[in-house]
């Protein structure tokens, strides 16, 4: 993702396993970018918790890459979601 910008992904699950958690993992960078948002799939809506009774299968991350002072973010990071997923 480029400086002052923002991005979404996500990761899922075998068939048949639930997620237990999730989150990002910082490939490139790890001082500038920041976890908006991290939450188990599905969910009704982006930023409503999951239903009562829905079987997480995946998580989804909002991650973003500021620059409040002024070019001293990276041009770029990547990040990689993750899944911690049970039978």
């Amino acid at each position: 993702m480029t400086r002052n910008n923002f991005t979404t992904g996500f990761a899922t699950c075998n068939a048949g396993e639930s997620a237990t958690g999730g989150g990002v993992y910082p490939k490139d960078n790890v001082f500038f970018p920041n976890i908006s948002a991290s939450f188990p799939l599905p969910n009704p809506n982006a930023f409503d918790p999951p239903g009562t009774g829905v079987k997480p299968t995946g998580w989804r991350v909002w991650v973003s890459n500021p620059d409040t002072s002024g070019n001293n973010a990276p041009a770029s990071v990547s990040m990689i979601p993750y899944v911690i997923c049970i039978s």
